[in-house]
């Protein structure tokens, strides 16, 4: 397992979420970096060829991006379960979390912008659920 990837798995085991602001006026290797945030339920935000002088929109949306991550709200320590109706299964998740078992994603945290999908696959007609909870910043537990 390499370093990134690991390191993710420990940040995700003590619920702490890698969020990456890369700003690069050069080649930077987002592929082994986007690991960390992927298991651990972080973010990226990449300006490439980042020039704040020469280039004030980009500055001003790197301002834009990093108030709306400080200020938006959070839930901690989050798990969200898909569970299916008989004859139904979840083949693929797809977001950034770590998958905990077939059901059961882990969310160092959880954002209002953060976006989460399954792929699935239907034997019969039926129905199917999935609920997320997260720990506030209060030690209450909400759930949608």
């Amino acid at each position: 397992m390499d370093f990134s990837k690991k390191l993710a798995l420990d940040c995700s085991g003590q619920q702490t979420a890698v969020d990456l602001f890369l700003l690069s006026s050069q080649y930077a290797d987002l592929a082994s970096l986007a690991c960390m945030s992927k298991y651990s339920a972080g973010c990226i935000y990449y300006y490439p060829v980042y020039q704040h002088i020469h280039n004030p929109a980009q500055a001003e949306k790197l301002q834009k991006d990093l108030k709306r991550h400080l200020t938006r709200k959070i839930g901690f320590e989050a798990v969200m379960r898909i569970g299916c109706t008989k004859g139904l299964s979840i083949h693929t998740f797809h977001g950034n979390f770590f998958v905990r078992s077939t059901d059961l994603l882990s969310l160092a945290n959880v954002s209002p912008d953060a976006g989460f999908a399954a792929d699935g696959g239907v034997a019969v007609s039926g129905g199917q659920g999935c609920a997320t909870s997260w720990g506030g910043g209060g030690g209450e537990v909400e759930k949608l």
